[in-house]
């Protein structure tokens, strides 16, 4: 592999992590200087929180079921990337590799071959494109691995 392919694909893939991940930290900034507001009391209150401004019914599903039991479940979770997955198929990025991790969620892996910026900023663009339906439901996917779902610390 080439030294622009492998930076190229380093750049995409810190990207896409950055894009992607979450935080489990109990306070967030709301852009007013206050920074100290609660996420949430519990999972179920992010679900919820999630939830109410949802308007994607696969989303809108998941999330009606995190709060019947509680979880993410690994059947959505899993059925969210299939979503993502076939999108970038579709689009042309058949040679995106995935790989599950131990933790239940997919390591993506771009294809090769994104060797200018504007290769890079098409598949991220698409990326996140396909990946709407995913991101919500892998955030608290995470996140309910974490902390349980009577937690007051959020």
């Amino acid at each position: 592999m080439s030294h622009p392919r492998a930076l190229g694909a380093t750049t995409v893939a810190v990207l896409l992590l950055t894009g992607c991940s979450t935080t489990t930290s109990s306070t967030y900034d709301d852009g007013r200087g206050g920074g100290d507001e609660r996420l949430a009391g519990s999972l179920t209150e992010m679900f919820q929180r999630e939830l109410d401004r949802e308007d994607d019914p696969f989303v809108v599903d998941v999330l009606e079921r995190a709060l019947a039991t509680g979880t993410i479940a690994q059947a959505d979770y899993d059925a969210a990337f299939d979503l993502y997955a076939r999108c970038m198929d579709d689009i042309g990025y058949v040679d995106e590799s995935h790989t599950r991790n131990k933790n239940g969620t997919m390591t993506i892996t771009p294809p090769e071959g994104l060797t200018t910026q504007d290769d890079v900023e098409q598949y991220m663009n698409a990326s996140r494109d396909c990946s709407a339906q995913l991101a919500p439901i892998e955030s608290l996917f995470l996140v309910r691995k974490a902390i349980p779902t009577s937690s007051p610390t959020l």
